[in-house]
């Protein structure tokens, strides 16, 4: 499908990384953007620097890819401010390196939420007015990790792997169906400037194994457009010789092993996972002290109505101070959180992801 002016896209985390770099690719075709992602602050943010630079239409709605009825009120709003959808990008998604062991079912259920039933959903609502409309192309944001999946990354590459699946199976019943709607998966490895890797450096002061390599995000641009304008089922993005390796890990995946250990592959993903043991271990205990201080404060409400008898006011008196306590470690925690997302944010521009 030949990408031109006046079209319509979705595109889903457009608030910073990669979305921002493929909202850009496609306002420079002058494609009037729809673009979503939970923060509202951020996602009007990249619609104003795009206004600024791109003369098309862009509308901004903050979306919860997770929650069905979110993504309901994205695909209505933007067909009744757009008339069509030509194009959905589905690029929002979450990754935490950890090891299986230490990853709770939450965190499990969240990745598969938003990383694999977010983009199967929303997929499945705009489909409906693609078909309809007999146009369209839907280009999924997969991962490297989805075609060669790593340490430490059970979770997110099980939700990517998905993703390649899920596209290459929904190009062939559109075929069958005889419509002109297509589907493709571009699977990105390390892209230097931006995304998941640029914070993996920036975080864990990590560099990418030299058997994987890196990319420039310009490469990143350059496939998506040549996935829609030529309808390739699939484009990986990675340096090297990345289908090679992938053919070797299906056909003698000990011998890919042997290779990943001499080059410390799963060292340098052990590492950030070790990185992320500590900080998820301290995120669990903020959780944990802000469920009690919520336990705590209702049973103060219940005995502040009990207080007319000898023993809600005994009871009443015993808890007031718990709550006191605990509310000024969280309000301690919140001040550390503000002042270390201050000095990350610092300076930052769109693209960063």
């Amino acid at each position: 499908m030949k990408l031109k002016q006046g079209q319509k896209a979705i595109v889903t985390g457009a608030s910073t990384g990669l979305g921002v770099h493929i909202a850009e690719e496609l306002a420079k075709k002058g494609v009037d953007l729809s673009l979503a992602a939970r923060s509202k602050t951020n996602l009007e943010k990249v619609k104003a620097y795009l206004l600024a630079k791109y003369d098309i239409k862009i509308i901004a709605i903050p979306t919860d890819i997770s929650k069905q009825h979110e993504l309901e009120t994205l695909v209505l709003e933007t067909v009744t401010q757009f008339g069509s959808i030509d194009i959905l990008v589905n690029n929002a998604g979450i990754e935490n390196t950890l090891w299986f062991g230490d990853t709770t079912r939450n965190e499990i259920n969240a990745a598969i939420d938003i990383n694999l039933k977010g983009t199967l959903n929303l997929s499945h609502l705009v489909l409906k007015h693609m078909i309809k409309q007999n146009r369209g192309h839907i280009v999924n944001i997969s991962s490297g990790t989805g075609y060669l999946p790593m340490a430490y990354n059970e979770v997110y590459a099980t939700t990517k792997a998905g993703i390649i699946g899920f596209t290459k199976a929904l190009r062939q019943s559109l075929q069958d169906q005889g419509v002109k709607v297509s589907a493709s998966v571009v699977a990105p490895g390390f892209m230097d400037g931006s995304g998941m890797y640029e914070n993996m450096k920036e975080q864990y002061k990590v560099v990418a194994p030299k058997i994987l390599g890196t990319s420039e995000m310009k490469t990143l641009t350059r496939a998506f457009i040549v996935a829609i304008e030529k309808d390739k089922p699939d484009v990986i993005v990675s340096a090297g010789f990345p289908r090679l390796i992938v053919a070797l890990s299906i056909f003698n995946q000990r011998t890919f092993e042997k290779i990943t250990k001499l080059f410390n592959v799963s060292g340098f993903f052990r590492a950030i996972a070790e990185s992320n043991k500590a900080k998820t271990k301290a995120d669990r205990k903020r959780r944990s002290v802000k469920g009690n201080i919520r336990n705590l404060t209702r049973l103060l409400w219940t005995n502040k109505v009990k207080r007319r008898t000898p023993n809600g006011q005994k009871e009443y008196e015993e808890v007031k101070p718990n709550v006191q306590t605990l509310a000024q470690l969280l309000w301690e925690i919140d001040l550390e959180e503000q002042k270390a997302q201050k000095e990350e944010s610092g300076g930052a521009n769109p693209h960063k992801g």
